[in-house]
């Protein structure tokens, strides 16, 4: 959704609110399930100064970083952008890529902000068993049936060698 802001640059202090959703259907690799509507409040501010205020939610589907299933992530978002119209710099001085010219593009908007609140680990549940490393079975729905014992892991391995004996 592309929002222009034209209309504010002539008066300082001028607000325009706008009820906006995140209209696509995958965020960084991962599906949009839905997005709830943005409450967004767009105000000019002296000189070339322009506020973006708003926050809402998306629901991402990831998969679980140890058995696969599909997971529903909620990623809250809280936004609060200031930059300059004549310089399209914001207050670290970094580009705003989500301004063209006198609008501002929502979905470009959201993606910047989410980048940023992303989770970097998701599991299906904190006692996810994860799959069999041989048959690729889920091991949350019971033993596999390759027969395989666990396979220990290097780390493992390494702790048991360095333990030291009970004297």
């Amino acid at each position: 959704m592309i929002i222009s802001f034209s209309s504010l640059l002539p008066l300082s202090e001028k607000s325009e609110s706008f009820d906006i959703r995140y209209e696509g259907d995958v965020l960084s690799g991962h599906k949009v399930r839905r997005s709830d509507l943005f409450p967004l409040k767009v105000t000019h501010h002296e000189a070339h100064q322009m506020e973006i205020a708003g926050e809402g939610e998306i629901f991402l589907e990831y998969p679980c970083d140890r058995c696969l299933s599909p997971v529903e992530v909620r990623v809250p978002l809280q936004i609060l952008r200031r930059f300059d119209t004549e310089t399209l710099l914001d207050e670290e001085l970094e580009s705003v890529p989500f301004v063209l010219e006198e609008s501002i593009d929502a979905d470009l908007l959201i993606t910047d902000e989410a980048m940023t609140v992303l989770p970097m680990k998701v599991l299906c549940k904190e006692d996810c068993k994860g799959i069999c490393p041989k048959c690729g079975a889920n091991l949350n729905d019971g033993p596999c049936s390759c027969g395989t014992e666990e396979t220990p892991t290097r780390m493992a391995e390494l702790l048991r060698k360095l333990q030291i004996p009970d004297n």
